[in-house]
């Protein structure tokens, strides 16, 4: 499959008309009336996003006792037909009891995917090939299209194999498509490349699971690696962490140079209001102290940016983040009141992480994935793409669908080139 350029898809809660419309170029030759969704206040919107939300919570709630690394197919397909039908309702309300829109948009998406595209089996391949949908008004209104059914149930699935997994997860936005939540112009780049090493910050909590596995995962990697932090003398201020999260600026530590990308792998606190009450436990060290990041810190900082902004003394957006941190970045149907949207409208460039619960070794392996694929060049989007892909087929786990992206996911990182002089050096892969 040749790589080409995403399609773009795009939700659009229009606030003064009260109505949610389809537009971007996957609908562009529809008619008007075709392209409308539904006319609703943004109160309705917002009361069937919670109804969404809480049947996610019930779904999750059933099947807590039996959350594992890897599942069996019947189980999978189960969760995900479960899903397709909460997602239907949402539709079905949001839309007025009618979807006369979905079916038509399911072929136009299969038809620029390809037939039967979900069968193929290499990850890097349908990664490369998705469509771009994007949710776009008020923060309110954001949808969490990453976990709603963009096409019609195959009748013929009888949910008892992998290839039926995988014709179900083939219908939701998170396994194909990228899915931001900040609005930008396709391919723009808010956060300009400067030639230099690749550095990743590794900021962790010694009381993890899985924790030499999720270093040595990072250490594979190319470019410079930092850490683990916080220890003694780096990072033991929660204040440095919030900053190396929205700042482009010299790490803390004997190696002063400036991360690209901060890997987050620790313990967050499970709150509805996680954006306005965040909280991030790292324990280090002997006897193991603890340092606790919270929203306070992170608001210091954005007021001090606020600052130099007004000065005009600053002009770089901060690192990507990846936090493998449960429910860092809130739950699922509540992306308005997301760590991740908070972060990406103020100064990290992108930021990726879970809204629900996720096991330890499941996050390390995602994480594996989505650190090859930003080695390879790929871009943000595509490699969580990949790594939703790489896990739902070699262990029959969905949960790649509990990880969000926010902010300017279609850039990359830097890759490894030879120069005329034979020095390695780095530079930025473009868009193609």
């Amino acid at each position: 499959m040749n790589r080409t350029s995403p399609a773009m898809l795009i939700f659009e809660y229009i606030q003064d008309q009260q109505a949610l419309v389809l537009t971007g170029e996957a609908v562009a030759a529809w008619d008007e009336a075709d392209r409308m969704i539904g006319r609703l206040s943004m109160a309705e919107l917002m009361e069937h996003k919670r109804a969404f939300r809480n049947d996610v919570r019930n779904l999750e709630q059933r099947h807590s006792k039996c959350l594992s690394y890897k599942h069996h197919p019947g189980y999978v397909a189960a969760m995900l037909t479960e899903l397709f039908m909460a997602g239907r309702k949402f539709w079905r309300t949001v839309s007025g009891g009618q979807l006369p829109w979905l079916l038509p948009l399911g072929e136009a998406l299969t038809h620029h995917m390809g037939a039967q595209w979900w069968m193929i089996e290499d990850a890097r391949a349908i990664s490369s090939h998705v469509y771009h949908i994007e949710s776009k008004g008020p923060p309110q209104a954001l949808l969490p299209l990453d976990s709603l059914p963009l096409g019609e149930m195959e009748k013929a699935v009888v949910s008892s194999d992998e290839a039926d997994v995988r014709l179900l997860a083939a219908l939701f936005g998170g396994f194909n498509s990228i899915v931001r939540y900040t609005p930008l112009q396709a391919g723009e780049f808010l956060h300009p490349h400067v030639p230099g090493k690749m550095v990743t910050l590794f900021l962790r909590s010694t009381a993890v699971d899985a924790l030499d596995e999720m270093r040595a995962v990072l250490g594979k990697g190319k470019g410079v690696l930092l850490g683990p932090f916080p220890s003694r003398g780096a990072y033991e201020d929660p204040a440095d962490i919030a900053r190396s999260l929205l700042l482009s600026e010299p790490a803390r530590g004997p190696n002063p140079l400036v991360p690209d990308l901060v890997q987050i792998y620790a313990h967050a606190a499970e709150n509805p209001g996680l954006a306005a009450s965040l909280t991030i436990t790292f324990a280090f060290g002997r006897n193991k102290p603890v340092t606790v990041m919270r929203s306070s810190h992170v608001e210091n900082v954005l007021m001090e940016l606020e600052r130099l902004r007004r000065g005009a003394r600053i002009t770089e957006l901060g690192p990507l983040v990846i936090f493998n941190a449960c429910e860092a970045l809130g739950t699922i149907g509540n992306e308005p009141t997301s760590t991740g949207l908070d972060l990406s409208l103020n100064g990290s460039r992108a930021v990726v992480g879970p809204r629900e619960e996720v096991l330890a070794q499941f996050a390390v392996r995602f994480s594996e994935t989505i650190h090859t694929a930003l080695d390879e060049g790929h871009s943000i989007g595509e490699a969580v793409v990949r790594a939703r892909w790489t896990t739902l087929g070699d262990l029959l786990n969905p949960s790649g669908l509990l990880y969000a992206t926010f902010g300017d996911v279609e850039t990359t990182r830097g890759v490894p080139f030879e120069d005329p002089g034979g020095e390695k050096t780095w530079k930025p892969v473009p868009l193609s």
